[in-house]
Formats: structure tokens, C-alpha cells, sequence
């Protein structure tokens, strides 16, 4: 069952659009950085065993674990993906503790209401009004900020970069050394 389902009171409209508007901002950006990775991870192990080839006939144990470095990293890759586009997303607690970490206050207010929804209304220890009272208020304040903010978009612009340099790379080898870059592939 998920966390969701297990809540005894409704979260605000405005609150619900929030925390889904910001976890599919984490989903894109983490599925960007993802496969970002994956592929400059493939990239690079080919340039490796490119380079190594060029300056002597690379053993076949020293290819199998370059070729299991990029697999590995394909791997980490998903990890990341899976961790962070998947999981994340799908949390409200962990949603707000981005916002509350970029905007203080607001984040935090988000968090206790958030907390607060969770509660069976017959183990709060406070009003139904002074829920809706305070859940009105956040609702406010979370509206006006801009909750894109709260993702950091620095890591996958960094894995893009990676990525663009890899594939840059490759495409310089297979232009200019065609028959040895297609040989590296292939082996």
C-alpha cells in the first residue's frame, strides 16, 4: 500500500498539484541526467578501448574488463535513474524536503501539513479547522513559489556535458580513422 492510500484526510488540491508538478520535474531531470550517464559510460569504455588499440593489440582480459567498465556504469546508470526518477517522485516527504531545503520555511509548513494529512483524524492531536486553517496558509504560500527551483538540474546538465564530449569524441574517431574505428567497434 502506498503512502498515499494510507492518509486519512485529503491533501489540498493545490498541495496535490504541487508535489505532482514537482515529481515529474525530478523524473525529467533525473531521466535526463540517467541516460546521460548510460551513454557517456558506453562512450567512454569504446574511446578507451579505441585508444588502447592504437597503441598496441589489446589483450583479451584488458578488453573484457574496459567492456565491463562501461557496462558497469550502464548499470550504475539505472541505479541512478531508478533511485532518483522513480522512487523520489513518488514521495511527498522526500518532494517537500527539496522544497523546505530551497525555500526554508514554506518547505517546512509544506512538510508539517503533509505530516499532519497523514495522521488518522482520530489520533491528531488538533482540530479539523486548525488543519484547514493552516493547510489554506500553506496552500497560499506554496503557490507562489517556484518550485522548479528546488530541483537541481546542475548534475544532469553536468552528465549532458560528459556525454556531448563522448559522443563528440567517437564521431571524431569514426571520421577520421573509419576502418580502425569501425575495427575497435566490432571487436
Amino acid at each position: 500500500m502506498s503512502k498515499n492510500a494510507a492518509r486519512q484526510r485529503p491533501l489540498p488540491e493545490t498541495l496535490q498539484q504541487a508535489t505532482e508538478t514537482l515529481g515529474a520535474k525530478v523524473a525529467g531531470t533525473a531521466s535526463v541526467r540517467a541516460l546521460a550517464t548510460l551513454l557517456a559510460a558506453l562512450a567512454g569504455s569504446w574511446l578507451t578501448l579505441f585508444i588502447l588499440d592504437r597503441f598496441h593489440d589489446t589483450a583479451g582480459p584488458t578488453r573484457i574488463l574496459v567492456a565491463a567498465a562501461g557496462w558497469a556504469g550502464v548499470a550504475a546508470a539505472l541505479l541512478l535513474w531508478y533511485r532518483k526518477g522513480v522512487l523520489l517522485p513518488r514521495s511527498e516527504y522526500r518532494l517537500a524536503k527539496l522544497v523546505k531545503a530551497e525555500f526554508g520555511g514554506p518547505g517546512d509548513r509544506f512538510l508539517g501539513i503533509l505530516e499532519l494529512s497523514r495522521q488518522p483524524a482520530e489520533a491528531a492531536h488538533h482540530s479539523e479547522a486548525l488543519y484547514q486553517a493552516a493547510a489554506a496558509n500553506v496552500e497560499k504560500e506554496i503557490a507562489q513559489l517556484e518550485l522548479a527551483r528546488a530541483v537541481d538540474e546542475g548534475p544532469a546538465r553536468k552528465a549532458l556535458a560528459c556525454c556531448a564530449a563522448g559522443a563528440l569524441c567517437v564521431l571524431a574517431a569514426f571520421l577520421t580513422l573509419p576502418e580502425i574505428a569501425g575495427n575497435a567497434f566490432s571487436r
